[in-house]
């Protein structure tokens, strides 16, 4: 290890997140690796943030954040003497309590433990909002453990750190041999001045080892990083809820079916469980699009539109009413608007009203939705089909 560890320069934000359950010492041991096992260059972190329940904060506190006594003040002396004792921030402020969301002005429950679904669907939106939270400052870089906590809270670590990671961003698991894993050492890192740990087996029998026996190891994880994919233009719903996040990203993949229902006069659309209620003329635009995808295979020219040519009476027939002046362009950026602001931008380009083909002299392009047929359900709309489909066959 080298002896001139410094702080962070011009690296950006350095921090480590773990989760954690009963066994604190998974926080010191990771941090004892990142500071003397990696090769390119030690990773110090500025701050260390923890996830855990409420007994698990309780055993931090009194076990590694003790003023003098706590493990981690006794590992800053031990293997980073250089720094001054706040040059990394870990502290009660930035141990995070698992807790039910709130509901009804109350104030969430803190959890003790995780048992049921509803605990792990609060293990899941907490370590999801801390990471979404920690990586919305500018330049952070993260390093994540999953070695702490119930499984489920691992697997929830993995997969949150997939929906906010970039490129510089780094997940591990920290592995330490045997007996040193066994909570009756009392072992949290190998101390710079060697000793021996005793412990009793079941039987009686008494043991001794010495922390030069310790190996601590980091096993780093191989992960999708899709921070980058998810970042701009996320929705409010998004910063803190896991599962719809979740879906967010599987639908930045792949599009998710869409529901276009015209009911009582009023038009909306149905993605992932959000509504997205559209003006009139915007639905209207929209539906003419989802029929033409829709019923493609009728259709001599396909899914491809000059909603321009079409005549305006056609649209005076189906919408009911009066159609205004409008630019359909000017309409298809009003409606991208609409579904970006329910469903970010990574999931609204897929229902992007797109130019398609060659502009011929004097004529629109021709303008199209590029959804599989078997993706779009259309609800209400039975009477404008045929009106649609006459015109288009010409």
């Amino acid at each position: 290890m080298s002896d001139k560890i410094t702080a962070n320069a011009s690296s950006g934000r350095r921090v480590l997140v773990c989760v954690s359950g009963m066994s604190p010492a998974i926080v010191t041991e990771t941090l004892y690796a990142l500071v003397t096992q990696q090769q390119d260059a030690p990773f110090v972190p500025d701050e260390i943030h923890v996830i855990t329940t409420v007994d698990g904060k309780e055993k931090i506190v009194r076990e590694l954040l003790a003023a003098e006594s706590g493990m981690f003040h006794r590992f800053m002396r031990d293997h980073l003497p250089e720094l001054p004792a706040t040059a990394v921030r870990f502290d009660e402020s930035t141990v995070h309590v698992i807790s039910q969301a709130a509901k009804a002005g109350k104030a969430g429950k803190a959890l003790s433990d995780i048992t049921t679904d509803d605990d792990n669907r609060a293990a899941a939106d907490t370590i999801y909002s801390v990471l979404r939270k920690l990586k919305s400052v500018p330049n952070t870089r993260l390093h994540a453990s999953v070695a702490g906590g119930r499984k489920s809270m691992s697997f929830y670590m993995g997969h949150a750190f997939s929906l906010v990671a970039e490129a510089g961003d780094r997940l591990s698991h920290v592995l330490v041999n045997e007996p040193f894993e066994n909570p009756a050492l009392k072992f949290y890192f190998p101390p710079r001045q060697g000793q021996s740990y005793r412990w009793q087996e079941r039987d009686g029998t008494e043991r001794s080892v010495h922390s030069d026996q310790a190996v601590i190891r980091l096993a780093e994880l191989s992960v999708l990083r899709l921070g980058g994919l998810l970042a701009e233009g996320l929705p409010p719903k998004a910063l803190n809820n896991f599962d719809f996040a979740v879906q967010l990203a599987q639908a930045a993949i792949e599009p998710p079916p869409v529901r276009v229902v015209w009911e009582k006069e009023e038009g909306r659309l149905e993605i992932l469980g959000e509504v997205i209620k559209l003006q009139p003329q915007q639905f209207l635009v929209f539906a003419l699009y989802a029929m033409a995808c829709k019923h493609q295979a009728e259709l001599p020219h396909g899914a491809a539109l000059i909603p321009e040519d079409l005549p305006g009476h056609l649209l005076v027939k189906m919408l009911g009413g009066e159609v205004g002046a409008t630019t359909f362009k000017h309409t298809r950026s009003k409606i991208q608007q609409a579904i970006t602001k329910t469903l970010g931008r990574a999931v609204a380009r897929h229902f992007q009203i797109e130019a398609v083909g060659i502009r011929q002299t004097n004529q629109e392009r021709t303008t199209m939705l590029h959804l599989a047929p078997d993706t779009i359900t259309l609800v209400g709309l039975d009477a404008w089909w045929p009106k649609l489909r006459e015109t288009l066959r010409g």
